[in-house]
């Protein structure tokens, strides 16, 4: 292609292009290690919460089967949302630094390589905002994400999956403590208990050590003793948006964390009307949230 002053945004876009994607995979995903992703094809996502049917009954012979109705519990609405950017280039500093902004290099920084890392970290801040503002943030039921008062619809009991005062520190004896309590006391909305057990550990990254030393050591960490180290082999993730001081046990075979992609990142540019100047730009639409607390155990170490 002939370089000249009305295709000069066509020129420069297929470097673009690839510069964008070394930008957005510069570094690993840490939000799909713990969110169940999906597609959507809709504006929202919709879920009503619905308790389990009670266990069997003894019946006799000859009798009509037992039967049992499910509880209604409340329902939770993930919404899409636009996420976009862009750049533009003026004809003058792309003909004044032509071999400069063939590698990317814009007015003030690298507009190519930084639209890609910027699409990355909305989508990692957005998904560490779940957890960050599951403390205090009130969700669907009433509560925030962790609480240690979660209501059931078919039950007046309420469900802790927080740690208690005093318990939240990085500790062997915290951490059983908390995979106890997963297992012991969710329950769903019928109040029936549930088969929860944690098989990953998302962190903060002040704590990837700590935690490091706790699950993957042989023996107990933290003492002289020889005892062996009984905690289950969990899969440690280290979340770099997570507040300092974040702790959340996970059991992935509950849908809890949920992403939805309703369009992937895309890219495009266009020659601004009535200048030599092009607009390099990109959008993506995406929801992001929990559909139910169950399956998780979290902690914020304070101070």
């Amino acid at each position: 292609m002939q370089l000249n002053r009305e295709n000069w945004g066509e020129y420069l876009w297929p470097n673009f292009t690839k510069i964008i994607g070394e930008g957005y995979a510069k570094k690993p995903e840490q939000f799909s290690k713990i969110f169940r992703v999906y597609e959507s094809e809709r504006a929202f996502e919709r879920m009503s919460h619905v308790g389990t049917l009670p266990p069997w009954r003894i019946n006799n012979e000859g009798n009509t089967f037992n039967e049992s109705e499910k509880v209604l519990g409340p329902e939770v609405t993930i919404y899409m949302h636009r996420y976009d950017n862009s750049f533009k280039i003026t004809y003058e500093y792309m003909q004044d630094n032509m071999k400069a902004v063939m590698g990317g290099r814009t007015e003030g920084g690298n507009g190519p390589l930084e639209l890609g890392e910027g699409c990355r970290k909305v989508l990692e801040e957005k998904c560490a905002d779940v957890i960050n503002k599951g403390f205090t943030e009130v969700g669907y039921d009433g509560v925030p994400l962790f609480s240690a008062s979660h209501p059931l619809a078919g039950s007046d009991e309420v469900v802790s999956n927080i740690a208690p005062a005093g318990k939240e520190a990085m500790t062997n004896a915290n951490m059983e403590a908390a995979i106890v309590a997963m297992r012991s006391q969710q329950k769903d909305e019928t109040g029936y208990k549930l088969q929860v057990n944690p098989d990953k550990i998302a962190v903060s990254a002040d704590l990837q050590f700590e935690v490091a030393r706790i699950f993957h050591s042989a023996q107990v960490a933290g003492t002289d003793l020889n005892d062996k180290n009984v905690l289950p082999g969990i899969k440690v993730v280290v979340m770099d948006y997570f507040d300092l001081g974040t702790w959340v046990l996970i059991d992935s075979t509950y849908e809890n964390l949920v992403f939805y992609w309703r369009q992937k990142p895309f890219f495009d540019y266009f020659r601004i009307q009535n200048t030599l100047d092009y607009k390099f730009w990109g959008a993506m639409r995406f929801g992001v949230g929990y559909t139910d607390w169950r399956g998780t155990y979290g902690a914020k170490i304070s101070g």
